[in-house]
């Protein structure tokens, strides 16, 4: 899916008012006491917005705060803000997610990147993600079911299937579900980044055929052979009236989903939740057969 987050250009601001002199001695930095909440920076949205405006990244403003989540360095916490953005090439506003780190004592911030060089991920985004899946509402989302399940466990899959490896992961996912004897329910909320037409036109037929016999068919077949499927032949989307009527209610979910994806951030897929005893959480795609083991697994 098209990358949604705005990057920052990398700077360290310090937002202090004054700095130790030296004095010809040796340099002693003392931790700040903590700042009450209420003068933290976390909550200055007038000063935040000047300190991330610039001609690169364009005009923030209507920040909001989302969250404040720990990290894995000792002393350091993310921020997560959503916040309007002003596209200074052609005036646009949208909105997007920011991260920012800040210190326990609520003095300094870090705008940027902040990266694991050991497993070469940059926390931000990892942030994000998970920022995202707790604001996006599964219960919100336009789902067709894959599999109705017996077991307590429901598995929401956000994807987009008009990308190769969306159809990979649901094509193993399906393999493993069947392999596994899983007695977990499986729906699917399809998403799209709207490049190709005939990706959108794909998905809104499938997410329209939800709950009648043609969906598994269709799904199968899209799947398997993609762009080639027949149920998106040119003449067949223009003179079959089952496909088209398909294509015209599944279109409305097609947008719903994709326009919930942008709102919440999401900039990477795809996204699962897991719905176990009525509450739902986030699941990191599986890397591992322990992983698929936890994910399907009831």
């Amino acid at each position: 899916m098209k990358k949604l987050i705005t990057t920052i250009s990398l700077a360290v601001a310090v937002l202090a008012t004054s700095l130790p002199s030296f004095g010809g001695q040796k340099l002693k930095i003392e931790t700040p006491p903590d700042v009450a909440v209420d003068d933290a920076w976390i909550n200055k949205v007038e000063q935040l917005e000047k300190l991330l405006s610039n001609s690169a990244v364009g005009k923030v403003s209507d920040i909001r705060l989302l969250s404040t989540l720990d990290t894995p360095i000792k002393g350091l916490k993310a921020v997560v803000y959503e916040a309007m953005i002003e596209n200074p090439a052609n005036g646009q506003r949208k909105p997007e997610r920011l991260v920012l780190y800040s210190d326990t004592s609520g003095r300094y911030a870090v705008v940027g990147s902040v990266v694991d060089m050991k497993e070469g991920k940059d926390l931000g985004s990892t942030f994000m993600r998970e920022q995202a899946g707790n604001t996006m509402s599964p219960a919100l989302l336009e789902k067709a079911e894959l599999a109705p399940g017996t077991g307590s466990r429901r598995i929401v899959l956000v994807l987009d299937l008009g990308q190769p490896q969306g159809r990979q992961f649901l094509s193993e996912l399906l393999q493993r579900y069947t392999a596994m004897k899983s007695k977990a329910g499986v729906d699917m909320a399809l998403v799209s980044d709207a490049q190709k037409e005939i990706n959108v036109g794909a998905q809104a037929v499938l997410m329209g055929a939800a709950g009648t016999t043609r969906m598994l068919p269709w799904l199968a077949e899209w799947l398997r052979d993609g762009e080639k499927a027949s149920f998106v032949d040119k003449n067949r989307l223009r003179n079959d009236a089952v496909v088209k009527a398909t294509l015209g209610k599944g279109i409305f979910a097609i947008d719903k989903n994709s326009r919930m994806a942008v709102e919440s951030g999401i900039d990477r897929l795809p996204l699962i939740f897991v719905n176990d005893k009525g509450r739902y959480s986030t699941f990191k795609p599986p890397q591992s057969e322990a992983d698929w083991k936890a994910l399907l697994g009831d």
